[in-house]
């Protein structure tokens, strides 16, 4: 069963828009694997068929360099699009950089061409990629609540992050294949963790129009950034489980060196919510106005949604009601 689901190299129609000798040198860094699966590198004549046979073969193979190999496959095909591509040649610019460029030059040729040449550069755009569009954060003060330096990354804490969060993925279903990318800017630190979700199916295309049941692991990004300035971390995960408070150990643990750095109460918290009964402030640090706008109830046979410039008046006043069943606050937006 396939750990990832890389589409851009497990449908042949795909396959046709990338550079074959682009193919032929990212398939060149895994030898060792493409020699296990009989694909023959020194010919210079690789199908297709072969290539997509490769890439699903990668996913179920205990080989050493398979892991690596559905790494970059998987990473590649999320960064094969038009937005992506923007993105790795405005930084490209901004550093000075030369990347593949023309008319003839597909979005996966681009995306092969910049993890072949420029790693660093690709592996920064991807973890920016990640960082945009993210809501619904729970916020942890850390212990000094002061202005700090930001905490020094290196490769040993960075694969020490990434066992530890492994050992809890393992322990609630999800593939034990933690991938953390930092990404700095301004103040903040945005660290993205990539792992595994429970298995799905997909489809995948052969050549002669037959289609191929897969099964795979869905990607999933959780965000966690680090603001300096207030010491604070803020959350965005599933919160499955002890999720939130396993990133907010292991954090702690690693790059800070105390397991207990970021406190366990939340700045703003569900539960918080359903138990004001007076007014009061929903700022957080460096934020100068928060309205509460919109509140969704589950009453448990059906999800209530209630939008406002400000709500809190009416929450206030809903909590103060003596409701014998009281609907359980889901989400809340400010």
């Amino acid at each position: 069963m396939s750990r990832y689901n890389p589409k851009v190299f497990t449908n042949v129609d795909s396959l046709n828009d990338i550079k074959p000798e682009l193919i032929h040198q990212l398939l060149s860094r895994f030898s060792e694997f493409c020699k296990q699966q009989e694909l023959n590198l020194n010919n210079g004549v690789i199908t297709n068929d072969k290539i997509c046979e490769t890439c699903l073969n990668a996913g179920v193979s205990e080989h050493e360099e398979a892991h690596d190999l559905m790494e970059a496959l998987q990473s590649i095909s999320e960064m094969a699009n038009l937005n992506s591509r923007a993105v790795l040649g405005s930084m490209a610019k901004t550093q000075s950089l030369t990347l593949l460029d023309g008319p003839d030059v597909s979005d996966a040729d681009f995306a092969i061409y910049c993890w072949l040449n420029q790693p660093n550069l690709f592996a920064a755009a991807y973890a920016k990629g990640r960082v945009k569009n993210y809501q619904s954060f729970l916020y942890f003060n850390g212990k000094t609540g002061t202005e700090r330096q930001f905490p020094e990354i290196t490769e040993d804490k960075t694969a020490a992050i990434q066992a530890d969060i492994n050992t809890w993925l393992k322990e609630n279903g999800r593939m034990p294949n933690c991938r953390a990318y930092f990404f700095p800017h301004g103040d903040r630190l945005s660290i993205v963790l990539k792992y595994g979700m429970p298995l799905a199916r997909d489809v995948a295309s052969k050549k002669n129009g037959d289609s191929e049941g897969i099964f795979y692991n869905p990607q999933k990004h959780d965000l966690l950034i680090y603001h300096r300035i207030y010491d604070e971390i803020s959350l965005n995960t599933p919160n499955i489980s002890d999720q939130d408070d396993t990133y907010r150990i292991v954090i702690g643990r690693h790059l800070f060196d105390d397991d207990d750095y970021f406190k366990q109460e939340k700045v703003f918290s569900l539960a918080e919510l359903e138990g004001i009964t007076e007014a009061r402030s929903f700022l957080s640090s460096g934020v100068q106005r928060a309205s509460l706008v919109e509140l969704t109830y589950d009453w448990g046979y059906e999800t209530e949604i209630r939008r406002s410039n400000d709500l809190q008046k009416s929450l206030i006043r809903r909590n103060k009601s003596e409701l014998e069943n009281r609907p359980k606050i889901v989400s809340a937006k400010f």
